[in-house]
């Protein structure tokens, strides 16, 4: 006997297809080996956690993160929301898979080759700033007008130039918004529209990608990235399909 408490309980972290191999990485706290707990033609991906583990906060949030992304390497994931603890396996079964078997298998069978790519552009504010004067005469000519003059002495100039410069802004970051977006829903079954983070971000939105697409895809990253320099391309993925799934099976 080691004096080890026993798990609270069955962590779940998602669920795909019976028979698929468990990830090989560890889950969360201190008995991490991740396993299958099937049911049909369904199988939950598991390991024991204690319920003060899974509230430990980011360490347990990326165990839960790293087991599934490294099972949708394998095949396809419905990922289930960040801190679904049942009371044993047979809860897994009961709780879990049993209730939505129809629909977990429907999205299971839909996701498919199917992964998550998340997309963030975003400005360089300095760089953004010189490419609209040098894009308009008129803020142009403003801004050389300006250059060396005593702030307070065009006070009201500079605001004018200010306001000029954030409508242009405004107005190049929609238009780029649009253009990427258009390069990469071609290539995606479906587009989740996140916020935008700040003033400088010019989107924010993940894309269900079949994996067959990825070269394309990145290569119209790469390309956006290439033709905007004033602007930081870049995604994360392949993930599981976190904005893609049923919210009502998320936990």
């Amino acid at each position: 006997m080691s004096g080890e408490p026993p798990p609270a309980g069955s962590y779940v972290y998602g669920v795909t297809v019976a028979g698929a191999t468990p990830p090989p990485v560890a889950g969360i706290g201190a008995r991490p080996e991740v396993r299958l707990v099937a049911d049909g033609t369904l199988a939950a991906l598991v390991s024991d956690a204690q319920r003060d583990e899974v509230a430990a906060g980011a360490r347990a949030l990326r165990a839960h993160a790293r087991v599934l992304d490294a099972a949708i390497e394998q095949g396809p994931v419905v990922p289930l929301r960040f801190g679904t603890l049942v009371g044993d396996d047979r809860a897994v079964v009961d709780d879990v898979l049993a209730p939505h078997r129809d629909r977990l298998a429907a999205m299971l069978d839909e996701l498919g080759p199917l992964v998550e790519l998340a997309v963030r552009a975003r400005y360089d504010e300095d760089a953004v700033v010189a490419a609209v004067v040098a894009a308009d005469p008129a803020i142009a000519r403003l801004h050389a007008r300006l250059a060396g003059v005593d702030p307070e002495a065009a006070y009201y100039q500079r605001i004018e130039l200010g306001e000029r410069i954030g409508a242009a802004v405004e107005a190049r970051r929609a238009a780029d918004a649009d253009e990427l977006l258009a390069a990469l829903e071609d290539l995606a079954a479906d587009v989740s529209l996140g916020d935008l983070l700040d003033p400088h971000t010019v989107l924010n939105a993940s894309f269900l990608v079949d994996r067959a697409h990825l070269p394309a895809f990145d290569g119209q990253v790469r390309a956006a990235a290439a033709a905007h320099p004033e602007m930081a391309v870049r995604y994360v993925g392949p993930l599981p399909p976190y904005s893609f799934a049923d919210p009502e099976l998320a936990g």
